[in-house]
């Protein structure tokens, strides 16, 4: 399916939560963005990404619908000797998460994905940018831009060759949050315990799912005070994830990964919140010369949070790989977070 209309699709139903939404709350909430890596080969596994210590009220449905569009460049032909690699593709990520309370200790919830991956179009304005404000462009080469293609060879052998545009069912993950703390307040805190259990319902032939059953486990807090008369929001997440035997590299592909974020988010205006995030993950394959399979990850991202309605939210983020070839080099982030 072409980039267009996956674009149009996510804007519509971005559109249709906001359109349908009833008026229930009466504050911002202060959660992280809910940021994963999506490099190709990374965006596979149930790694969860870091959504604050809060649960959701005993009775009520919240219901998260995301929109991410990531840009990945790498290339290596040179600083290995048994291996070449190359990964040049826009990922898109449609999202579907919702999460009820059923007490006011317990959270459950689900997140149904639709993922595709095209040529895109953001080649171009990334370079620009790069040179602009001097950031590392990950040795792009000018005249081949907006394609797809995952190509890995090693010992002369080709592991991976896969250049169609695609776009269908990711893996489906369920989740369910225990509340371990709660203060209230705007000087409060928050902590629960999450468990994650990823589906393999994506094509994995596709890169749409690994092939394989995750489980995680993640322990997610926030903090609140204030600051200078200003509300900010203090968020961490530490978990660790068992990653079953999936299908792309699993000679290669570790067992174990672990997972951590940290983020800040300020309330700058009645209906405007800014944040600020840090999110990593450990390796996930192992036996390679190449910082794209055998290191973990690192994404930075600035976001903003603005209140449409009492219940209706809009987040919208930028992420920028903090180490070069470990993430994609720049992901575009759109969320609309709706409380019946």
């Amino acid at each position: 399916m072409p980039y267009r209309k996956i674009f149009l699709r996510g804007s519509l139903l971005l559109l249709l939560f906001a359109c349908c939404s009833s008026s229930l709350a009466n504050a911002m909430e202060m959660r992280p963005l809910f940021l994963r890596n999506l490099m190709p080969q990374k965006q596979l596994f149930g790694l969860p990404p870091m959504e604050g210590g809060a649960l959701t009220s005993p009775g009520d449905v919240r219901v998260k619908t995301m929109f991410d569009i990531a840009n990945t460049y790498s290339i290596r032909e040179e600083e290995s000797k048994t291996e070449q690699l190359l990964l040049d593709a826009e990922t898109y990520r449609l999202g579907l998460q919702i999460r009820y309370g059923v007490r006011d200790w317990l959270e459950v919830g689900a997140e149904i994905p639709l993922v595709g991956h095209a040529g895109g179009f953001l080649d171009n304005i990334i370079e620009k940018f790069h040179q602009i404000f001097m950031f590392p462009d990950g040795d792009r080469i000018d005249d081949e831009t907006n394609k797809v293609e995952f190509f890995y060879a090693r010992d002369d052998e080709v592991v991976f060759d896969y250049r169609r545009s695609g776009y269908g069912l990711g893996d489906v993950t369920l989740s369910s949050a225990l509340r371990l703390w709660n203060r209230p307040g705007p000087k409060g805190e928050d902590l629960a315990l999450r468990f994650g259990l990823k589906l393999p319902t994506g094509d994995s032939k596709a890169w749409r799912g690994s092939g394989a059953v995750d489980l995680s486990l993640q322990l997610d807090g926030t903090k609140r005070l204030m600051v200078l008369d200003y509300p900010v929001a203090l968020f961490a997440s530490l978990g660790g994830a068992y990653l079953g035997e999936g299908d792309l590299l699993p000679e290669q592909q570790r067992s174990v990964a672990g997972f951590a974020g940290l983020g800040v988010a300020v309330e700058a205006l009645d209906s405007l919140a800014i944040h600020l995030q840090l999110d990593g993950h450990t390796a996930l394959f192992r036996d390679s010369d190449l910082r794209e399979i055998k290191w973990g990850g690192l994404q930075f991202a600035l976001g903003f949070r603005y209140q449409l309605t009492d219940a209706v939210l809009l987040d919208f983020g930028l992420g920028e790989d903090i180490i070069v070839h470990t993430a994609p080099d720049v992901v575009f982030h759109f969320a609309l977070t709706t409380t019946f």
